[in-house]
């Protein structure tokens, strides 16, 4: 399904245009509905219901269009669902793909995150994100994206350990100083059952996020200290970071539209739906 993204400037998204649209079409209403099949069952609808949701307070003509436009598509596939299926030959952990698009957004230059987490190989949890902060450039909007996919994937893990996957968090141990704290976070990431995988197309994003805790360069300083946190986790062996072509990764369908249809399709199956 291709999607284009929506812009005051060039969709005349006025005051004007929202008082006349307002009243006449059930934009909220449909967003809404998409907002709840792309949380639920639906992660190829995250993006465009992301773009959709950002015009809820001033949608006009143009914005209905779209609306109406994804909602024709999910009710003609509403036949398509998320797949389980039970493979013996993956191992019971949390992998996660990551995605960015730099500078998507055409007034505030904001990048897209887009992240899709699985276990055991099967969908368990995805997101289209906007980004918070002004990217300068595409590795810093990938790296943003990594640091907001590690606290999904730490999440995740830390759940998979209370159901009883693992006896060992550190929560239970008793923390004296902050070299005692590296070596418990050690600790648990090697004795861990449920191991957290990252895979992400950009090898800048990676190279950087592997970097030793504390170390900066020029093109990172500037980034908010809290996009840097997942550094410890990846020191100590809770997450680990992979590259994959960007043909391979399902995220990139929820951080961007397809021109092409045969390569909608191809990536709606990456997302395991059929």
């Amino acid at each position: 399904m291709s999607f284009t993204r929506l812009s005051k400037r060039t969709h005349n998204i006025t005051p004007a245009a929202h008082a006349a649209a307002k009243g006449r079409y059930p934009y909220q209403q449909v967003v809404g509905m998409l907002q709840y099949l792309c949380t639920t069952c639906r992660p190829d609808l995250s993006f465009a219901t992301k773009e959709l949701a950002r015009y809820n307070s001033c949608f006009n003509h143009d914005a209905w269009l779209q609306a109406r436009r994804v909602a024709t598509y999910a009710m003609q596939s509403a036949q398509v669902g998320l797949t389980f299926r039970r493979d013996a030959t993956r191992s019971f952990s949390v992998e996660a793909f990551v995605d960015a698009d730099y500078n998507g957004t055409p007034e505030e230059r904001l990048s897209t995150t887009g992240f899709f987490c699985t276990v055991a190989g099967m969908p368990i949890s995805w997101a289209s994100r906007t980004q918070k902060c002004c990217a300068r450039s595409v590795a810093e909007a990938e790296f943003v994206s990594l640091s907001t996919c590690t606290a999904e994937v730490l999440y995740l893990r830390q759940f998979l350990c209370e159901l009883g996957l693992n006896g060992n968090t550190a929560s239970t141990v008793p923390i004296r100083g902050a070299s005692h704290a590296h070596s418990v976070l050690t600790d648990v990431g090697r004795s861990a059952a449920v191991q957290g995988i990252i895979h992400s197309d950009s090898t800048a994003a990676i190279a950087n996020a592997k970097l030793p805790v504390g170390w900066l360069n020029d093109k990172l300083k500037h980034i908010q200290n809290s996009y840097f946190f997942f550094r410890q986790y990846y020191q100590a062996g809770w997450v680990n970071f992979h590259h994959i072509p960007g043909l391979r990764n399902p995220a990139d369908a929820l951080t961007k539209g397809f021109d092409s249809l045969d390569e909608f399709l191809r990536k709606r199956r990456l997302l395991c739906l059929e």
